[in-house]
């Protein structure tokens, strides 16, 4: 497991009703400016880990509770 210096915004990704799999590349642009919002208006907050460098990953969740499946994508986006 890597150690990250930074904060972490995570995104959990789970099937749409009908899907095998989460995609995690279905975080279109919309959500992430939506993602990077709430990563600003959090920083904004908490005004003493402004400085830290921060990192969007996704999480896609599928399979079955008995047999789950993850797909992990690290810098799934930049924030721009």
């Amino acid at each position: 497991m890597e150690k990250l210096q930074g904060l972490l915004v995570n995104m959990i990704r789970s099937p749409v009703t009908g899907e095998a799999t989460a995609r995690t590349a279905s975080v279109g642009a919309a959500k992430q400016r939506k993602l990077v919002q709430t990563a600003q208006m959090f920083l904004q907050a908490h005004a003493r880990l402004a400085a830290l460098p921060c990192r969007f990953d996704v999480i896609g969740c599928a399979g079955t509770p008995q047999q789950p499946a993850f797909e992990w994508t690290r810098n799934a986006f930049e924030a721009v």
